[in-house]
């Protein structure tokens, strides 16, 4: 062994540390984590199965929407087959333990802007950019990566037995969307677009909630006035969908489940009186434009007796155009009129094992023309289509215009008042 070295001068004394019992065991303790893993089992997300598509693990599981959100990606790069559903390492990551500076920085998977997956696809070179984002608040930008209208997935069809001529190039696939989020204030509303059979609006499910919050997103007509700030324009998403747990009816906190008759909330409202109310007006809103749309054959409405029905019906889309951009008649003209039908057929690659992405268009006879337009949609028809179609994305109460319902009868009524004027 060697000499022993000098002896080096005391330390500093310096103030003791954060006691990490009272810091982490706030959220880490057994009882805590007990009862918060508890509530989430009980969720939405909670209940679902992973699901490990390209297009769909990134908000479906885990290890995608990590990912996504690590490497700034839109989608996740392959398959995830041994995704696992959304779980607490999704949303929560843990930088650091100096908690008392920015604690949502901390604990949150992400809390920067969000670049949009339907408005940041590049219709020309058929990829994505990075081009525009939008900050909706620390915690409420997490949450709308997932909670947002999605993008495209599938932007090629091919076209094996197509009974015209000619039928040897494919044909780019379009979601509606980039059409109406788009306009900028500066579109004329009577310009003539082709809505062609293939097209849809792609809302997914009520997912825009988070740009209801801030009031965009919609169709917005020029020259109208659309109100920016409601009562909870500011709120996080937490706010409501982490309220306090009611464990008689096990809604609130990690649940994600509105607890209805949380003290904040019934402070200003009676909710089980006002949600009822507020969705009827709503759905009268939904069904006096539906049917305006309907009399145009922009919409055919059908009668139906499905839980999403308004008042016995149902309304959908009409295209203009067929797939290939033709003009559909009005009239019987078999057999050179033609509907389609688009059949998946993802179907994993011979060498690697993973999905292959296509649809194969079949074309059938026309037996739907009495319901057809016969004419090009005017913009303002397919901003109003649009809107509809927003404001009723998913027929539940969460998604029909309830977290901004000042914003979605603004949306509709101008759509209203466009079709009555034009």
């Amino acid at each position: 062994m060697g000499l022993t070295g000098a002896t080096g001068t005391n330390g500093t004394n310096g103030t003791n540390g954060t006691d990490a019992n009272s810091t982490c065991l706030t959220c880490h303790s057994t009882a805590a984590m007990t009862l918060k893993e508890a509530q989430y089992d009980l969720s939405d997300k909670g209940t679902r199965t992973a699901r490990s598509g390209k297009y769909c693990a990134r908000c479906h599981s885990t290890e995608g929407f990590q990912e996504i959100t690590t490497m700034g990606t839109f989608n996740v790069t392959n398959e995830m087959l041994n995704g696992t559903k959304i779980g607490c390492a999704a949303c929560h990551k843990h930088s650091g333990f100096d908690f008392g500076t920015d604690p949502a920085s901390k604990i949150l998977r992400t809390t920067s802007p969000v670049f949009g997956n339907y408005d940041n696809y590049n219709m020309t070179t058929n990829a994505y950019e990075a081009a525009k984002s939008y900050n909706y608040g620390t915690v409420n930008n997490l949450c709308a990566n997932c909670h947002q209208i999605r993008g495209n997935t599938v932007v090629t069809y091919t076209d094996p037995n197509n009974p015209r001529t000619p039928s040897t190039t494919a044909v780019k696939y379009t979601a509606l969307p980039y059409f109406p989020i788009a306009n900028a204030g500066s579109i004329n509303e009577n310009w003539l677009v082709s809505y062609r059979t293939g097209t849809n609006f792609s809302i997914h499910e009520g997912a825009n909630q988070p740009d209801y919050l801030i009031s965009r997103g919609g169709y917005e007509y020029t020259g109208k006035t659309y109100t920016r700030k409601t009562a909870h324009s500011a709120d996080e998403c937490t706010t409501c969908h982490f309220n306090a747990y009611d464990a008689a009816t096990k809604v609130g906190g990690h649940t994600m489940k509105v607890n209805l008759k949380d003290a904040k909330c019934t402070s200003c409202h009676d909710l089980a009186v006002k949600i009822p109310a507020t969705l009827a007006t709503i759905n009268a809103k939904l069904i006096e434009l539906g049917d305006l749309l309907a009399a145009r054959k922009v919409f055919k409405k059908t009668a139906s007796t499905s839980s999403s029905a308004l008042n016995g019906f149902t309304y959908a889309a009409q295209p203009s155009h067929d797939f290939l951009g033709t003009l559909l008649p009005t009239t019987a003209s078999a057999p050179t009129t033609y509907a389609m039908t688009l059949t998946t057929t993802n179907l994993p690659s011979a060498t690697t094992g993973l999905l292959v992405y296509n649809n194969v268009v079949t074309w059938t006879t026309d037996t739907d023309f009495a319901n057809r337009i016969g004419r090009q949609w005017k913009y303002g028809e397919l901003g109003a289509a649009f809107n509809w179609t927003y404001v009723n994305s998913v027929a539940d109460a969460a998604n029909k215009g309830i977290h901004n319902p000042t914003y979605a009868m603004e949306l509709l009524q101008t759509s209203i008042d466009y079709l009555k004027a034009n």
